[in-house]
């Protein structure tokens, strides 16, 4: 399940701020337990249809071909 919420809560602001600030040691992973907002986006994210997994020939190469040289 974090998995999920990692990789689909990015696009939410209230997950990826929450989990940027842990991951930076601006807070203690125990306060996401009782942060009524990350919760909240938590639950409407898990609630969401889970999105289909990305196949390696469908992204873009890195850099693009425009600023390679």
């Amino acid at each position: 399940m974090w998995e999920r919420i990692m990789r689909e809560g990015a696009g939410v602001p209230a997950v990826a701020d929450a989990l940027f600030d842990v991951i930076n040691l601006n807070r203690p992973p125990e306060s996401l337990a009782s942060d009524a907002v990350f919760l909240a986006a938590v639950n409407e994210v898990t609630q969401r249809p889970p999105r289909p997994p990305v196949d390696d020939k469908d992204l873009a190469p890195y850099p693009p071909a425009a600023i390679v040289n």
